[in-house]
């Protein structure tokens, strides 16, 4: 996956983590979103809990939730 097909939400924090994903709060969101571990980019500086900065996406899933157009 390249940054061309990637979306970064910026000051996110893991909130909680499962085997599938992990939770994030965000300034960008009202409350807490999920976020499946197969679309975290493998350069993100959030991945699991204890992590926080930028988290990468897939712009996929961003375009799915209505984050990027």
């Amino acid at each position: 996956m390249s940054y061309m097909s990637s979306y970064t939400i910026e000051e996110a924090i893991v909130v909680n983590e499962t085997p599938n994903g992990i939770w994030i709060q965000a300034p960008i969101f009202d409350s807490d979103e999920f976020i499946p571990q197969s679309q975290i980019h493998v350069d993100s500086e959030v991945y699991k809990s204890g992590t926080e900065g930028n988290l990468i996406i897939s712009a996929w899933l961003a375009r799915q939730r209505g984050w990027l157009e």
